[in-house]
């Protein structure tokens, strides 16, 4: 992705170039000033005459002479010299200061504008009770772990209904409460199913492939499944409510595990979210810790970042995180009623969001996916809606999110 997305020559750019032109003009008249015409005869060969008559004589003897606080022809150079420093200093700090507000101009550029939504409270096609997790496959359609209806509902990108499957129970195909999905890059659909202890495996189209898991503190066996993730290599991450992680092969076979409860590196205090980049990078909300922490993909501490507050990088229950195609790291910031956008070693970018039930606004959002063209497709739980936002790249750079339909 371009370092300055919608980058265009605007009025402040064709500014900035006027003001450096004469800033270098101006170094220009200042090295050349009083001294140019000593400078001149210089180069053209002319020298002086010695005196041979009383009156050249007298003439001689009537050039000023240097008095100490009085300028004097001679220190003209010297003068000029003290003014091609200034003028060179004030052309590094007026450009100093130009390529600054660029850049943080341009920092504020990666705004997010609002799409399409849909959904709404109830049990019918295209409604929700209290969705919680969500999840796009690689054509773009949508996967939307509907909680407290017990089912997982699919959409096109742009809302339209298409299929569900699931209802309350512990068979085949069966949810009770499940809160997190991750979808394969061969298509197949990893449902987080969280009472019921196990993670279940589907076709695109919801038909039942594979289940592992049952309720214990063992080797693939889990507390509550709390949130799921898939790596470009199949390899399933699944949040246990035993304050760790668990890695699987794409079948359910137990490959590592790691964490703890608690607030150190590596430990995790009711852990909600999780994502993998292209490299492998493992990264979890730690939701009651109010910070995401980094991994390896075998479960090495990286890095972590936030902590409590409303500030920019600061979580109050971060819900989900989500990884976009440039590797951009996005978070729901649950209580906080809004989104933040980091690079993948957590240096804040932006964030759009605010509480209400308006266009870009939050009643506690939970899961967040990213597709492959970057559009960000937000669970917004208390509001029974998904919401689907965009990187606004055309209109002025400003640090306020717009909306538009």
């Amino acid at each position: 992705m371009n370092s300055f997305p919608g980058f265009k020559c605007s009025f402040f750019m064709r500014l900035t170039a006027i003001v450096l032109i004469l800033a270098l003009t101006w170094t220009t008249a200042a090295a050349m000033g009083p001294a140019s015409s000593a400078g001149i005869s210089a180069a053209g060969g002319k020298t002086q005459d010695v005196p041979s008559t009383e009156k050249d004589k007298q003439k001689e003897d009537s050039k000023p002479v240097a008095i100490a606080g009085k300028s004097t022809p001679e220190a003209g150079p010297k003068k000029n010299f003290l003014w091609l420093i200034v003028a060179g200093a004030v052309v590094v700090i007026v450009g100093g200061v130009i390529v600054y507000l660029f850049l943080t101009k341009n920092k504020a550029g990666d705004t997010y504008e609002f799409v399409t939504q849909w959904g709404s409270e109830g049990s019918g096609d295209g409604q929700f009770f209290l969705p919680s997790g969500v999840a796009v496959d690689s054509s773009g359609d949508v996967y939307v772990a509907d909680k407290f209806n017990n089912r997982i509902q699919k959409f096109t990108s742009s809302g339209s209904f298409v299929t569900k499957w699931g209802n309350e129970g512990n068979g085949n195909g069966q949810f009770r409460v499940p809160v997190g999905i991750a979808v394969d890059s061969s298509g197949y659909v990893y449902v987080a199913d969280s009472i019921n202890s196990r993670i279940q495996k589907f076709t695109s189209s919801g038909s039942f492939v594979a289940k592992w898991g049952s309720n214990g503190n063992g080797d693939g066996q889990f507390l509550t499944t709390d949130g799921i993730a898939v790596d470009s290599a199949g390899s399933v991450y699944v949040l246990d409510g035993n304050a760790r992680i668990q890695k699987f092969s794409s079948s359910g076979s137990f490959v590592a595990k790691w964490g703890s409860e608690g607030s150190g590196n590596g430990q995790f205090s009711l852990a909600t979210g999780i994502a993998v980049d292209s490299e492998g990078n493992v990264y979890v909300a730690d939701s009651n810790n109010h910070r995401i922490q980094k991994f390896t993909s075998s479960g090495s501490f990286v890095a972590k970042w936030g902590s409590y507050g409303g500030g920019d990088g600061q979580f109050n229950i971060p819900n989900g995180v989500a990884v976009g195609p440039s590797g951009h790291l996005f978070v729901t910031d649950g209580n906080n009623q809004r989104i933040q956008k980091f690079t993948s070693g957590g240096s804040f970018v932006t964030k759009w969001g605010s509480y209400g039930s308006g266009d870009g606004q939050f009643k506690g959002p939970e899961g967040i996916a990213v597709d492959s063209a970057g559009d960000v497709y937000v669970v917004d739980t208390f509001n029974n809606r998904i919401q689907k936002f965009r990187m606004n790249t055309q209109t002025k750079r400003s640090a306020v999110v717009s909306y538009s339909r």
